[in-house]
C-alpha cells in the first residue's frame, strides 16, 4: 500500500510540474486571446485571419471563461509570469523577486507584500515544496539526470561531484546588492527557473528565443556531466530562502522504526536524491525537498512523508493569503490600455516595459502589428503604435502636462521626435512611428519640469506570423535531450 502510495506522489509531483509549464504556456496565449477578443469578439472573425486551428482555440477558451463570468474580464483571473502569477484571481510572486525589487525601487508596496503571503505559508508548512513540487527548472534538471544515464549507457563519461558547501545565501545577499546598484533584471539570469520560464512566455508570446534561456542550458549542462543537482542544492538563492523559512515544517521525510540499523553499504537513498542527501538512520538534512525518491528507493523500506500536525491547521492558515488579497491589478502599467484604444488594425500581443528614475516612473505599452501577414501589403510595414505615461512618485499623481519626446536606436541616432502640450487620452500620451528594424530602442521624455530627462529601453521584434524555423530550431536539442533520457529512464541503480 505505502509503495503504491508513494508512487501516486510521485505521479502527482509530475503533473504539478507539467502544469506549471502549460500554466505558462496558457498565460502567454492569453494576451492575445484578449486582443482578438477586444478586436474581435467573433470565432469566425479569428478564423478568416488566423485559420481554423485558432479560431477553435479561441472558441473553446472562450466557453471556459465563460464559465467564471463574462470571458474577458474572467481572463485576467489567469495571469502569469515567470516572476508573479495570479490563478483564479489569487495572486502570489517570488519572495526572492520582491526583494529584489524593494532593493532595485527602494519602495515597499503593500500589495507585493501580500503577494507573498501564499509562498511563505507554503514554505513554512511544506519547506521546499516549490523546488520539488513546482519548479520548472527542477523538471529540466530530472529529464538531465536521465540524459546523463542514457549517455552512460552509450559509454559516454559523466561525473557526479558531491558538494557539501552551500551558497545560495551568499547568491541571494549578492542578487540584492546588485539589485540596489543596478536593476533586478539581474534575477533573470540568476535564476534558471525565472529565466526558463521567461523564454517559454517569449518564445509564445513573441515566436522568438531569448538570451535568458543560457543559464538554465549552462547549469543543465553540469547537472548532467558533472554534479547533480548543483545549482539546486548548493546556489539557489531559492532554495536557500525556503530551506530556513521551512526548517520547523510539519510535512517532512521521517524514519519509521526498525530493529536493524541500515547496512554499511546501502546508498540507496543518497543515490536516488538529486541532491545527494542521504537518509540512512534518520539523518535528516533540512535541505531535503521532500520529493519522495528516496522513499520508493529504500530496500527495507524505513522511510515515510507525513505531517506532524493535523491537516486542518494547514489548510486554515493558507486560506490567510485568499482573504488578505488587494483589488489592485498588476498585469499592466498604469493607466496604459492593452487595447480597443485604435481602429482598423488587428492588435497584437503588446510589450510593457516600466523604469523607475529619481521620482519618475514611466510606461509604455507597445503594439507593433506583427503576425497577421500585414507587412507585405502595407505602406507602412514597421508601424508601432506605443502609449506611455509618466507618474509623479513624490506626489503620488500622473503627469499630465507638456512634454517632448525622442525614440532613439540605444546609444544611436533619433528615430522621432514629437511634443505634446498635454495627454492624448486619460492620463497617456501616445504615437505611431516607424522603426527601421528589429532591435533595442529607447524612449526620452523630457516633462516641462525644470529640464528634467526619462530614459525608458525597451525591444522590438519586426516579424510575420510564426517563426517555425526558430521553433523547429529549438526543438532539436530538446529532441536529442528527451531521447538520451529515454534511453536511460530504466537504468537502475545499484545499492
Amino acid at each position: 500500500m505505502n509503495r503504491l502510495r508513494e508512487k501516486w506522489s510521485q505521479w502527482f509531483r509530475r503533473f504539478l510540474q507539467l502544469s506549471t509549464f502549460f500554466y505558462i504556456i496558457y498565460t502567454a496565449l492569453g494576451t492575445p486571446w484578449r486582443n482578438y477578443k477586444m478586436a474581435y469578439n467573433n470565432a469566425r472573425l479569428v478564423a478568416f485571419i488566423e485559420g481554423p486551428f485558432w479560431a477553435e482555440a479561441y472558441r473553446q477558451n472562450d466557453k471556459f471563461l465563460s464559465l467564471l463570468g463574462e470571458s474577458a474580464e474572467a481572463s485576467l483571473l489567469f495571469l502569469g509570469m515567470p516572476w508573479s502569477s495570479t490563478l483564479l484571481g489569487i495572486s502570489s510572486a517570488d519572495p526572492v523577486l520582491v526583494l529584489g525589487n524593494i532593493a532595485a525601487t527602494k519602495i515597499v508596496l503593500i500589495s507585493l507584500l501580500q503577494s507573498v503571503l501564499l509562498p511563505l505559508l507554503i514554505g513554512l508548512f511544506f519547506g521546499r515544496f516549490f523546488c520539488s513540487h513546482l519548479c520548472p527548472a527542477r523538471l529540466v534538471f530530472e529529464v538531465g539526470e536521465f540524459a546523463s544515464r542514457g549517455l552512460k549507457r552509450l559509454g559516454v563519461k559523466t561525473y557526479d561531484f558531491k558538494v557539501q558547501s552551500r551558497f545560495g545565501g551568499w547568491v541571494l545577499l549578492g542578487g540584492l546588492i546588485a539589485s540596489y546598484l543596478g536593476s533586478s533584471v539581474i534575477w533573470l539570469f540568476v535564476l534558471p527557473y525565472v529565466g526558463l520560464s521567461a523564454s517559454v512566455y517569449i518564445l509564445i508570446a513573441q515566436q522568438t528565443t531569448s538570451i535568458l534561456l543560457l543559464p538554465m542550458i549552462f547549469w543543465l549542462l553540469v547537472d548532467v556531466f558533472l554534479s547533480r543537482g548543483f545549482f539546486c542544492n548548493n546556489l539557489c538563492p531559492t532554495g536557500f530562502l525556503l530551506t530556513w523559512v521551512g526548517r520547523f515544517r510539519i510535512w517532512k521525510l521521517k524514519t519509521k522504526p526498525h530493529p536493524e540499523s541500515c547496512p554499511d553499504n546501502c546508498r540507496a537513498c543518497e543515490r536516488a536524491c538529486p541532491y545527494n542527501i542521504s537518509s540512512k538512520d534518520g539523518a535528516m538534512d533540512f535541505g531535503c525537498d521532500s520529493c519522495g525518491k528516496c522513499v520508493s528507493a529504500c530496500p527495507s523500506k524505513r522511510l515515510e512523508r507525513g505531517f506532524s500536525k493535523p491537516i486542518w491547521i494547514i489548510l486554515l492558515a493558507l486560506l490567510i493569503p485568499v482573504f488578505s488579497q488587494s483589488d489592485a491589478y498588476a498585469h499592466h502599467n498604469k493607466g496604459l490600455p492593452h487595447y480597443g484604444y485604435f481602429e482598423n488594425y488587428p492588435q497584437t500581443p503588446t510589450e510593457e516595459y516600466v523604469i523607475i528614475q529619481d521620482h519618475w516612473e514611466m510606461g509604455a505599452t507597445i503594439f507593433n502589428f506583427q503576425g497577421y501577414n500585414l507587412r507585405e501589403s502595407s505602406d507602412t510595414p514597421n508601424d508601432v503604435k506605443i502609449y506611455l505615461y509618466m507618474y509623479d512618485l513624490d506626489k503620488d499623481t500622473n503627469y499630465v502636462g507638456k512634454a517632448r519626446f525622442e525614440i532613439r536606436e540605444r546609444g544611436g541616432e533619433v528615430i522621432a521626435d514629437f511634443t505634446r502640450d498635454g495627454v492624448d487620452e486619460e492620463s497617456v500620451y501616445s504615437t505611431r512611428e516607424q522603426l527601421p528594424h528589429s532591435g533595442d530602442y529607447e524612449i526620452i521624455a523630457y516633462p516641462d519640469v525644470d529640464g528634467e530627462k526619462i530614459i525608458l529601453p525597451f525591444h522590438i521584434e519586426l516579424q510575420d506570423g510564426l517563426n517555425y524555423s526558430l521553433i523547429f530550431g529549438v526543438s532539436i536539442p530538446l529532441l536529442l535531450l528527451f531521447g538520451l533520457a529515454w534511453k536511460g529512464r530504466k537504468r537502475r541503480r545499484k545499492t
